[in-house]
């Protein structure tokens, strides 16, 4: 990420109030200069420090649960196209805040989550809203939500995700693409694997 010297010298002083460069942080797969320039994303958007902080605290939490780098303010790559998407403090739905879009706006986080072409999205909240986890590549991820949430299997037609307990046993498997479940109960899935 290249990052303009004279934005780093201007939020300096407000990464150190926001809190968010510490030695736990840095090692959170975000160095010191990501974590500045996501301290005036934070300012960008409107967020206090408690929320800044709070926001940040659950970043790294999926980070610990799923690894990937945060790239974003509220977002996590995954690799292969795979991300997550935080619903910043006081909005309902994750937005991305790397485009301007009408997805991106403010007015976007009060409607529900959209689940692009191709992926199989997991929502930390019910009826699409909350953080959402887009996987594209066939692979295994963690869905570390733990509660009811929903799920909206947009992938190629047909296509099929299969999701798995702690163990490693089968649990349930989503009808073929579009298939959603607006009330998902993640409580026995830790894994998914969206193909």
């Amino acid at each position: 990420m290249k990052i303009c010297p004279a934005l780093l010298l201007a939020t300096a002083a407000a990464t150190a109030v926001l809190g968010l460069v510490s030695p736990a942080a840095t090692t959170a797969n975000a160095a010191p200069a990501a974590r500045t320039a996501f301290a005036a994303q934070a300012r960008s958007v409107g967020l206090n420090i408690t929320e800044a902080k709070s926001l940040q605290t659950r970043v790294d939490g999926y980070l610990a649960k799923m690894g990937g780098t945060q790239v974003v303010l509220n977002k996590i790559d995954l690799g292969g196209g795979s991300e997550i998407l935080l619903a910043l403090p006081g909005e309902r739905s994750a937005r991305d805040l790397t485009t301007k879009s009408s997805s991106s706006s403010k007015a976007a986080a009060l409607a529900p989550n959209v689940c692009r072409s191709y992926y199989f999205c997991a929502y930390s909240q019910k009826n699409f809203y909350g953080d959402a986890i887009n996987m594209t590549k066939c692979e295994k991820r963690v869905v570390p939500y733990g509660a009811h949430g929903s799920w909206a299997n947009n992938q190629s037609k047909g296509t099929s995700a299969a999701m798995f307990n702690r163990a490693g046993t089968w649990v349930y498997a989503t009808p073929g693409a579009y298939s959603e479940d607006r009330d998902a109960n993640w409580n026995p899935v830790h894994w998914v694997i969206p193909c």
